[in-house]
C-alpha cells in the first residue's frame, strides 16, 4: 500500500475547477467527486487555472481557440481580444515552477481552450472546426513529454483511473530513485 503521508505522495497538477474552485468564466466550478475523493488520497494536488492566474477576471468572457496563419490564438468570444500572450507568459512561468517543484502527473479540464488534452474546439477561417490541445496543456505536454496525463472525461472509467494511479506512482518512484 502506498503511503498517504502528504509529503511523500506524488504531486499531481490539476485544473482548479475540478477541485471545486470557482475559477471558471462564469464564476462557477466543475467539482469532480470521483477525482477529488477517489484519487485525492493518492496524490498531493497542485491546482492551477491558467486563465484566472494569467490575469483574466472572474467572471469573464468565454474564450475561443482560433486557427490563424500565426498558429493557434486564444480570443475573447465577444470583445475579440487576443489573450494568447497572457496565457503563454503564464504557461512559461508556471512550467518553470512545475519543473522546480517536480510534478508527477497532471489532470486537465476537458474541452477547455486552455486545458483540454485533445478535445478543445479550434475554429477555422472556413467556418469549420476541429479538436486540438488547449494552449496551457500543450505547453505542459511539450515540457513534460513522459508525464502521466489525463482529463476528467477519461477518468470516469475505473480502469483508466487505476492505470493513471499506477503510472503516476511509477513516475514518482523513478523521479526519487
Amino acid at each position: 500500500m502506498y503511503s498517504s503521508n502528504l509529503l511523500t505522495r506524488p504531486r499531481v497538477g490539476i485544473s482548479k475547477c475540478l477541485l471545486g474552485e470557482p475559477v471558471r468564466y462564469d464564476g462557477k466550478h466543475k467539482y469532480n467527486q470521483i477525482i477529488a475523493e477517489e484519487l485525492g488520497p493518492y496524490f498531493q494536488w497542485v491546482p492551477v487555472c491558467p486563465e484566472f492566474e494569467s490575469g483574466l477576471g472572474i467572471p469573464r468572457e468565454t474564450l475561443d481557440l482560433i486557427e490563424t496563419t500565426n498558429g493557434l490564438r486564444l480570443i475573447m468570444s465577444t470583445a475579440r481580444t487576443d489573450v494568447t500572450p497572457m496565457i503563454l507568459k503564464f504557461s512559461d512561468s508556471h512550467i518553470r515552477h512545475l519543473l522546480k517543484n517536480r510534478i508527477h502527473g497532471f489532470i486537465f479540464k476537458a474541452r477547455s481552450p486552455s486545458c483540454a488534452v485533445d478535445d478543445a474546439l479550434v475554429y477555422r477561417s472556413d467556418n469549420s472546426s476541429e479538436k486540438a490541445t488547449g494552449l496551457f496543456a500543450s505547453a505542459v505536454l511539450k515540457s513534460f513529454p513522459s508525464l502521466p496525463i489525463e482529463d476528467e472525461n477519461h477518468l470516469k472509467q475505473q480502469s483508466v483511473r487505476t492505470k493513471f494511479i499506477e503510472r503516476v506512482l511509477a513516475y514518482h518512484k523513478r523521479s526519487i530513485g
